[in-house]
């Protein structure tokens, strides 16, 4: 892997085979905004790509949770021509075209990994950080050109870029961007909810679960994918497609979230989701065989050796600069995995148990020792004034509404069985307007919908929102088939 510098940026390549293919990566994603900016990363992208027209090399752009990519295939002079007209237009971002693709971005929902894994992440996390992947892009339409251009000006910088070349650097390339501060990330802290634990989610089924990264963890994923795939697939015919994504949540500890999912049928999600979690619980347990090992390992080398993997190579040794996390390199993970014993690999997914989270389609259950059905809210009820529900309202049979100094709580059911969905002032990360209703978004994940006809004394309710949360957090709510968020979900 070769490393220089071009106008600040660091820049990696290594010799691939022809045309060149070049990303240039910067340190800033989903995670990185908040609730009601929800898709401005994404936005900043969309506008770049529409003032850079129309293109004979093969060009793409994207935002994930961790950051947002710019790529080209094609000649040298020209990939290098459009790399540097990016960071130009990036410098100087033209907003024109903002309601069109502002449009466009709403019609794509803001999703930034499988369905699955955008809700785990917003289960355990709630709606702020890592959470955000779960919900959308809500707030999208109220952004304006000064928003973007400032959140350009902020992390579309030197000091947030790194660039990946499958070739030497073009000739005369250069990356014209204006200088800054790195962006700071603190990681992310989970709900305090009863782990392990299962809740609904989208179609097909879902194994979610934390870990701390190492070349053992990976071998032991790769393995009971493997194994799952042989057990689910094509032993049961319960699921075509199984995968799983892993992804840092705080680099400067290793710690990972993980999510395996199959597209299992509703009639069969338990089953699916019990085999999941068998199959890890067994390589926790025993680790894998060494056979499984060897064959792991020699898919590994088969990859490395494969002239097409140089593009991923660069884009890893990129990665690990923007996460500013130590760089293993090939021959340290291979080196790393020839000494791999079965017991390694049962260490490193040990953890996995303990922090497990299942999803299943609405209406199935699972019925598994040490799994909880997790509540909505991880925030204790608030006490203070009731509010009963108005006959004919939209609120739910039984529920009351607690207005308290702190914050609103929702309840549901009576005595024993009694949940709850609270939303603390100091923790109201977005406020969304449709027609008569306030729809309180809490940074724990719950949300709870603020209608003064559905309460007796509801408009008590309404005044406090207003008072007590900042106007910068108040945006419309638009259809939810557009805005890509969830609605509340409620305890059973």
């Amino acid at each position: 892997m070769q490393q220089t510098q071009v106008d600040g940026v660091p820049v990696f390549w290594r010799q691939g085979p022809e045309p060149l293919t070049a990303t240039l990566a910067f340190r800033v994603g989903r995670r990185d905004e908040s609730f009601v900016q929800g898709g401005i990363t994404h936005l900043v992208e969309h506008l770049v790509m529409r003032a850079l027209g129309k293109s004979h090399l093969d060009t793409n752009a994207s935002v994930d949770l961790g950051g947002t990519f710019f790529t080209a295939t094609g000649r040298p002079a020209a990939v290098g021509a459009f790399i540097e007209n990016v960071c130009r237009t990036l410098a100087d971002l033209p907003v024109e075209a903002l309601a069109v693709e502002r449009d466009i971005l709403m019609r794509e929902g803001g999703t930034v990994s499988h369905p699955l894994d955008c809700v785990a992440l917003g289960e355990r996390y709630g709606a702020r950080d890592a959470g955000l992947a779960a919900f959308g892009v809500p707030a999208l339409a109220g952004l304006g050109p000064g928003e973007l251009r400032a959140w350009a000006a902020r992390y579309f910088v030197v000091e947030n870029a790194a660039l990946g070349l499958t070739g030497p650097p073009p000739e005369g390339l250069r990356l014209p961007l204006p200088t800054g501060e790195r962006n700071k990330r603190v990681a992310v802290t989970p709900r305090d909810l009863p782990w392990p634990g299962w809740t609904e989610g989208p179609d097909g089924v879902a194994v979610a679960f934390e870990a701390t990264f190492s070349t053992a963890l990976m071998a032991g994923l790769r393995i009971a994918l493997d194994r799952a795939t042989d057990e689910i697939r094509h032993g049961r015919g319960h699921a075509y497609e199984l995968d799983f994504v892993g992804r840092s949540i705080d680099p400067s500890t290793e710690r990972s979230h993980v999510t395996f999912w199959a597209d299992a049928a509703p009639r069969q999600a338990a089953d699916v989701a019990n085999a999941l979690l068998e199959v890890l619980g067994a390589l926790a347990a025993d680790g894998p065989t060494a056979e499984e090992l060897t064959h792991d390992r020699d898919g590994m080398l088969a990859a490395h050796e494969d002239p097409r993997a140089v593009e991923g190579a660069v884009m890893s040794r990129a990665a690990s600069h923007l996460a500013g996390r130590e760089h293993q390199t090939e021959e340290q993970e291979l080196m790393e995995h020839r000494e791999l014993t079965p017991a390694a690999v049962a260490a490193a997914l040990a953890p996995v148990a303990a922090s497990a989270l299942v999803l299943l389609p609405d209406g199935v259950e699972l019925d598994r020792p040490g799994f909880t059905y997790l509540p909505a809210s991880a925030v204790p009820a608030l006490d203070g004034r009731r509010l009963r529900r108005r006959l004919g309202s939209g609120a739910p049979r039984g529920a009351e509404l607690v207005l308290a100094d702190e914050g609103l709580t929702l309840l549901f059911g009576k005595g024993p069985t009694t949940a709850s969905i609270t939303v603390r002032w100091d923790d109201v990360v977005g406020v969304g307007t449709d027609d008569d209703v306030l729809v309180v978004q809490g940074g724990d994940g719950g949300a709870i919908p603020v209608r003064a006809g559905d309460w007796r004394g509801g408009e008590a309710a309404v005044a406090a929102v207003r008072e007590h949360v900042v106007p910068e957090l108040f945006f419309v709510e638009p259809p939810d088939e557009e805005s890509g968020v969830p609605g509340p979900r409620r305890d059973r």
